[in-house]
């Protein structure tokens, strides 16, 4: 009913590139504890975890406020819409 591994791996022999990154003795590579491995760590980490935070934050702050004060808000939306007009864009990075 399903094709063998053997079919499989032959109809898509040469076509697969690797997932995992390059090692340093490869070309294209960064080598490990340089300045740019430090660089690219970093940059990595500003994009995966600063936009994540960037947009979850207003947020937590909804969230925690509506659980302090269920009547506040009728819902997320609604609260988005008054602390923006309330508080202006920062009032949604406040805690």
């Amino acid at each position: 009913m399903f094709p063998s591994s053997q079919t499989l791996n032959s109809a898509f022999k040469g076509t697969q590139k690797p997932f995992i990154a390059a090692s340093p003795a490869e070309k294209g590579g960064i080598e490990l504890n340089s300045a740019k491995y430090f660089y690219t760590c970093a940059a990595g980490g500003v994009l995966a975890c600063g936009l994540t935070h960037f947009a979850l934050t207003p947020l937590d702050m909804l969230k925690c406020r509506m659980q302090v004060n269920k009547s506040l808000y009728s819902g997320v939306f609604d609260g988005f819409k008054k602390v923006a007009s309330a508080e202006g864009f920062k009032g949604l990075y406040l805690g």
